[in-house]
């Protein structure tokens, strides 16, 4: 048993409430130093624009763009604008490695980590990524959860497989690095990019006409792709049963519609139930949905929703997130018999482990014959190939040994827990968190090569993408991306959800000018 002391924990417990969210103070927080501002990438043209408005008009339209858009994204009033060939070639390159994510997805749901399909893959991609690969699959809570089952997804094999994703890029001046893929706990949420883009068009009028810039259509495009498979499920289960959406939510501010899915499940025409509404002594949702076939646009992991089901036995025993009051019992044997339909199943949840971003490339050079032009961040196993709850004594060695170079992750934790930035830490701190949690349980942690940035920023694409069904060819997949990009920086570092400002980067349209770049010289451009 994991001693509980020496678990980071991911909780929901208060998110779900009736209260907003005070922003009182928060227009101070966004008046940066001139120095500060001008070095966010991308931000030439509203920053030259801004800074001939005195101090307090721009806290006036702070506050202004805070009204508008009525939520809890703490947005700044400066705006992003890339070059459309740039943004196309981003958004080609992150089709494609999801297409590579899908094909692991397949071949681990399909045929299993011993199976012939990974066999062969493996003999395909260099040997060393060969390896880890290999021991990275046969560590991740997917083997655990699959581990002493037989094809569990036999019976949903002819179902359409959809995921809804966020795509983590870091950044340095122009220069981008992949992190990793995000499936569920995304935010922004879709409806947010169709608000901001609102928000700032009426801000910054003036450089929307001059670059042709348009408003984000990816809602509306991503809610028509998730009733597409829903009917797409209705046609293959074939029953006489009328088809019951519902949208499954997470986490959410109840009175602050931007972190809340309420909306998504309106324009879906579906039911809207709260994860924290799952009691397990008595689900009234339970009762309701037993007998209909339902479609879930789920967001929370289904380790959580039916914690008590063996299949993820192994799973829960990590601890890394378990609420003994809530559950939807039996769902997931129904999703696994076929009666349930799950957008982004947990058999997607391979996509979310940071363990395997690394050998996307490998993958990417097998399906598609060619070079992956991004650059994805370099992750090394803390654990043993041999045995995955050794630890690697020699990688934690030079972890300690090299800090500054390195970063620690969490295979599975999102929201900064479990992520550690060498730089920013004292060697005591440092040492402090491989000794409690890293050598403890190695298997899931990675050690992360650190990637230079000036300011602090990342940034997230949101992205949708399905295939007919589990077995379909992944280069036919439907992917639907943001028109925008959702940027985060701070002026203090790491980059986290308490100390971040967010901003938008639009696409200027290909026939207009070209936008001008705040490019920032750092001590490094590129991972080591």
């Amino acid at each position: 048993m994991v001693d509980p002391k020496r678990v980071e924990w991911l909780h929901w417990r208060g998110y779900s409430t009736d209260s907003r969210i005070d922003l009182s103070g928060w227009n101070e927080g966004f008046s940066f130093p001139a120095v500060s501002l001008k070095k966010i990438p991308y931000c030439a043209e509203s920053f030259n624009l801004l800074s001939t408005v005195d101090f307090t008009e721009r806290v006036k339209l702070q506050e202004n763009l805070f009204e508008s858009i009525d939520h809890s994204a703490m947005a700044c009033i400066y705006m992003g604008l890339m070059k459309p060939s740039e943004f196309e070639l981003l958004q080609n390159q992150l089709k494609d490695c999801t297409k590579a994510m899908l094909r692991l997805v397949q071949i681990t749901a399909q045929d299993g980590i011993d199976g012939s399909e990974l066999a062969t893959l493996l003999k395909l991609i260099n040997p060393k990524q060969a390896d880890y690969l290999k021991s990275a699959l046969e560590s991740s809570v997917y083997f655990y959860a699959n581990q002493g089952f037989s094809n569990p997804f036999h019976n949903i094999k002819n179902q359409p497989l959809y995921l809804d994703y966020g795509v983590d890029l870091l950044c340095n001046g122009s220069n981008f690095m992949l992190s990793e893929f995000q499936v569920r706990y995304m935010t922004p949420f879709a409806h947010l990019l169709s608000d901001l883009s609102d928000a700032y068009e009426s801000t910054f009028p003036e450089l929307f006409l001059k670059f042709g810039l348009k408003k984000d259509t990816y809602e509306t495009r991503r809610n028509k792709h998730v009733l597409e498979c829903f009917e797409k499920f209705r046609e293959v289960c074939g029953k006489n049963k009328e088809l019951t959406k519902v949208v499954l939510d997470a986490w959410c501010y109840r009175k602050n519609r931007g972190a809340s899915l309420e909306s998504t499940a309106k324009s879906l025409s579906a039911d809207y139930v709260l994860f924290d509404e799952l009691k397990a002594e008595h689900n009234k949702h339970e009762e309701k949905y037993r007998d209909k076939l339902l479609a879930i646009y789920n967001q929370a992991a289904l380790n959580l929703i039916d914690p008590v089901d063996e299949f993820y036995g192994k799973l829960n025993v990590e601890k890394l997130e378990y609420y003994d009051e809530l559950a939807w019992q039996n769902l997931l044997e129904r999703y696994l018999s076929g009666g349930v339909y799950l957008a982004s199943p947990p058999l997607t949840d391979i996509i979310n482990d940071k363990g395997l971003s690394s050998v996307i490339p490998d993958i990417y050079r097998v399906l598609f014959g060619e070079e992956l032009k991004i650059p994805i961040v370099n992750s090394t196993a803390c654990w043993s190939y041999k045995n995955h709850k050794e630890a690697n004594k020699a990688v934690l060695e030079m972890a300690k040994a090299e800090k500054d170079k390195f970063v620690i992750s969490h295979r599975y934790l999102e929201g900064g827990l479990g992520i550690r930035v060498g730089r920013t830490l004292d060697q005591e701190e440092w040492d402090s968190f491989i000794d409690a949690f890293v050598a403890e349980r190695p298997y899931l942690y990675v050690l992360r090569d650190h990637f230079e940035m000036d300011p602090d920023m990342s940034l997230r694409m949101l992205c949708s993408a399905s295939i007919e069904t589990l077995s379909s060819d992944v280069k036919s997949a439907k992917l639907e991306l943001s028109d925008t990009i959702y940027a985060r920086f701070t002026t203090t570092s790491p980059l986290s959800s308490d100390n971040h400002r967010s901003f938008l980067i639009f696409p200027s349209a290909k026939d207009g000018p070209e936008p001008t770049y705040e490019i920032v010289e750092s001590n490094s451009s590129s991972a080591r």
